[in-house]
């Protein structure tokens, strides 16, 4: 008996066909395991209510001191801590609001003494300026000698440099005269070659 030909073809699958299947497997099986032992919607609703519950109540009792401090604020003097409390929280929990430069407490608040700090600020500002026209003086002259530098080192590169040009000129010239003279030979070697190969 000789077999036949159903019994020797086998499926044949794409190997594309066979990576993407591959590929999906641990997709499915994780989905019916989430879809068996997923929380049904009765218990995730009752979850979500407890949670808003909680939150709702916080929020509540956190608008209600609010506005017990606020009504507080308006009778400055009723509570003796209150006037800290405030600070505090209008400085963003901190005690003292941080200041971005540095501020001499001798002088701060005083208009006097405020009219010193305008004057000695205003010598120091002149003292800086009068560094910094000596630091562009300074840079200036370096500037000058740098340039004084690259003129010399151009001229004396320049007369090289013209002398080197004329001997590529040549140079190139020359190659060019050879180069006309191999392709005029390459023609009359073509047309006297043609004629006697035909």
């Amino acid at each position: 008996l000789k077999p036949t030909a159903m019994s020797r073809s086998r499926a044949r699958i794409p190997v594309h066909v066979f990576g993407y299947s591959l590929a999906l497997v641990p997709v499915i099986v994780a989905t019916f395991y989430y879809s068996q032992n997923s929380p049904s919607d009765e218990e995730l609703e009752e979850l979500l209510r407890a949670s808003a519950r909680r939150n709702i109540s916080e929020n509540a009792s956190m608008k209600r001191d609010l506005m017990e401090m606020l009504e507080k604020a308006k009778n400055r003097g009723a509570e003796p801590g209150l006037e800290d409390r405030i600070d505090k929280s209008l400085n963003g929990g901190k005690e003292k609001t941080k200041r971005d430069h540095e501020v001499d407490e001798q002088y701060d608040g005083k208009e006097e003494d405020g009219v010193l700090a305008k004057q000695r600020i205003e010598r120091e500002l002149e003292k800086q300026n009068q560094e910094n026209d000596e630091k562009k003086g300074k840079k200036k002259k370096k500037k000058k000698k740098k340039r004084q530098r690259k003129e010399k080192k151009n001229n004396a590169s320049s007369t090289n440099e013209d002398d080197k040009s004329e001997e590529t000129i040549a140079q190139t010239h020359q190659v060019l005269g050879t180069v006309a003279v191999v392709g005029i030979a390459a023609v009359a070697i073509s047309m006297l070659g043609g004629g006697r190969s035909r």
